[in-house]
């Protein structure tokens, strides 16, 4: 158990080394040397669980993919009407998506998007969260729009829009001014409120 920890404990400052290198380098800036100083460890140490920073930015976008789907599935898994999962959806994105190491994995993702052909595998697997999340929000936006609480229009470009909305936010609260200018759920909510 104790040597498990342990290992448990390396992966973890490896990764979370790793996340903060990537966020800030992107992947062509990113050096395992840099990831062994992030993290406080050995070349060899880190060597030993990654061979190459590539392995490490597969498995950083993999986690990302899974926090991303378990943050989804809880926020619109509440019971209630289909607005009240909106809200809790965007409740819940603005509180995961712009805040801590979410911000970190979200950058990872785009890096992951924007690599063109040297990753193709990922791109599959994001393009598969993508449809699942697509097919996840669009039901309940069908199903507020018939009980009046969602504007009318495509509801897959509604979606879109709002998604977008989310991966802007993303990408301006790594700014300074960020701070300065909270947001708040209705600021999403507002392109999908009739």
């Amino acid at each position: 158990d104790y040597n498990e920890q342990i290992r448990k404990e390396t992966f973890d400052k490896i990764t979370k080394g790793a996340l903060k290198v990537f966020a800030k380098y992107g992947f062509y800036g990113t050096t395992i040397k840099k990831i062994t100083e992030a993290s406080g460890l050995s070349y060899g140490l880190v060597y030993h669980y990654f061979p190459s920073k590539e392995q490490v930015f597969i498995y950083l976008v993999e986690e990302a993919l899974q926090l991303s789907q378990g943050v989804i599935d809880r926020a619109v898994g509440i019971a209630g009407s289909p607005w009240e999962k909106l809200e809790s959806l965007a409740r819940t994105l603005l509180h995961e998506s712009l805040s801590g190491d979410s911000t970190l994995y979200f950058h990872i993702l785009l890096q992951a998007l924007t690599q063109g052909n040297e990753f193709p595998e990922l791109q599959n697997e994001i393009a598969l969260y993508s449809s699942r999340l697509y097919e996840t929000i669009i039901p309940i936006v069908i199903a507020g729009q018939a009980d009046g609480s969602v504007v009318d229009g495509d509801p897959v470009g509604l979606t879109a829009a709002f998604l977008s909305l989310v991966q802007g936010l993303a990408i301006f609260s790594r700014s300074a001014d960020a701070e300065q200018s909270p947001v708040t759920p209705d600021i999403l909510l507002n392109v999908l409120k009739k």
